[in-house]
């Protein structure tokens, strides 16, 4: 019985060590490099929004993030909108959202999070995108020309992680717009992942937690509450056939924890909004038409060699895949005023 038992616990011990190695492994390969913007991609310019822009940069860690401030003629000046970028991208792909919101008079702060593009270091954690627009909010705080100003967030995935939970950090944030958001590292690996065991995530998340410390571990849903009950604004958009955020872990997560159904779009007695919209994918505040035309790319990236993605790229109209819907664009933009 003790030999029975000394190898059962050995045999134990091993499945937990492997597990712990595979979380490794796999946490490294996510973030342990930088990701660069592809400049084949033809996205969005300043100049097609006859936009004027100041670069920015400021210390986060160890490293620098890199941006610009951008507006049009005569924007607001008691307002800033902070746009927060996805994961494997960069504000280069958010610049039609920033021109929507400069063309329509606001001033607007785009940057890269640490290890991406044009900021310096790596990836590093999940927590990452929370860290990198906590650090940038601590800028903006330390400007005379800014700090005084109303501040709202807009994130798209990654980016809608960072805008949920950084609130938490800054209760000078009056506003937040989530695109498609991760609310918690723990759902997005639950429902992602649901055949990995539990400890496999468990693992995952402690090694994010060494690279990023507290901005592993927190939860949109209860800073969201907490920020709306504090008199923050909150409006919250997904598609309900989302592939990359699961609709459940996310604008789905909100309505259960609220007791909403899928007709009911308010929070009684909060400033929280909620639409969800359909066939949008990933990007619910895009048109229909661009929606269809990127899912088509795509499909097509998905079966282009290497070699030949430069050809794929040259054809392509990344300015139509990327539309905005005017109508979501407008509610953002009714939230902020």
């Amino acid at each position: 019985m003790r030999i029975f038992l000394v190898t059962l616990l050995s045999v134990c011990l091993l499945v937990l060590f492997s597990m712990l190695v595979l979380a490794k492994i796999v946490h490294n390969q996510l973030f342990n490099h930088r990701y660069e913007f592809d400049t084949r991609i033809k996205s969005y310019t300043a100049e097609d929004f006859s936009m004027k822009g100041e670069s920015v940069q400021t210390k986060c860690g160890k490293d620098t993030l890199k941006g610009y401030l951008y507006s049009c003629e005569n924007p607001d000046k008691n307002k800033l909108v902070v746009v927060c970028h996805g994961m494997w991208s960069s504000k280069e792909a958010y610049m039609q959202e920033v021109g929507w919101l400069a063309s329509h008079g606001l001033l607007v702060l785009t940057f890269d999070y640490a290890g991406t593009h044009e900021s310096t270091g790596k990836l590093a954690c999940f927590g990452n995108s929370v860290r990198s627009t906590d650090a940038m909010l601590d800028f903006v705080q330390s400007r005379e020309d800014l700090k005084n100003r109303e501040i709202f967030l807009v994130g798209h995935s990654w980016g809608g992680f960072a805008v949920s939970n950084v609130v938490a950090f800054h209760p000078e944030i009056k506003g937040v717009v989530a695109l498609s958001p991760v609310l918690s590292m723990k759902e997005m690996l639950k429902n992602s992942t649901p055949r990995y065991p539990a400890i496999s995530r468990a693992f995952f998340t402690f090694f994010d937690y060494l690279k990023c410390g507290k901005y592993a571990l927190v939860d949109g849903v209860k800073n969201l509450e907490d920020f709306a009950k504090n008199g923050g604004k909150v409006l919250v958009v997904q598609s309900d056939d989302d592939g990359v955020v699961p609709y459940k872990s996310s604008l789905g997560l909100l309505r259960n924890h609220f007791g909403l159904s899928e007709s009911q779009n308010a929070v009684n007695g909060l400033n929280m909004k909620f639409i969800t919209v359909h066939n949008r994918k990933h990007n619910p505040h895009y048109t229909d038409d661009a929606v269809a035309l990127l899912n088509n790319f795509y499909a097509e990236f998905s079966k282009t060699k290497k070699e030949d993605l430069g050809e794929l790229y040259a054809r392509s109209d990344f300015h139509a895949m990327g539309r905005l819907d005017d109508s979501i664009m407008q509610q953002v933009y009714d939230m902020i005023y």
